[in-house]
């Protein structure tokens, strides 16, 4: 249907644009948990960031993980509407 394909582009591209504005803080959590022996502050783990590859370094592996987003969310925006359309 339409409206299916709709939604799915739709929720796909917003997933993705989420993910993308939402990653470099996803890094930034991860080296600071990556470091559990020794507190670091969001200031040095951003300098570690920074320093290991620039901007870049934030969005390392992006592709992957966006590529995902846009699965999920797709998937789970159908599942709502059909579910939400088979109940009214």
């Amino acid at each position: 249907r339409s409206s299916d394909l709709k939604i799915i582009v739709i929720s796909s591209f917003t997933g993705g644009l989420a993910w993308v504005c939402n990653y470099p803080f996803d890094t930034l959590k991860t080296v600071m948990q990556a470091n559990r022996n020794e507190r670091i502050s969001i200031k040095n783990a951003v300098q570690h960031i920074w320093k290991s590859g620039g901007i870049k370094a934030f969005y390392r592996g992006i592709q992957a993980s966006t590529g995902r987003a846009m699965l999920v969310t797709s998937t789970r925006m159908l599942a709502y509407e059909t579910t939400l359309n088979f109940l009214s």
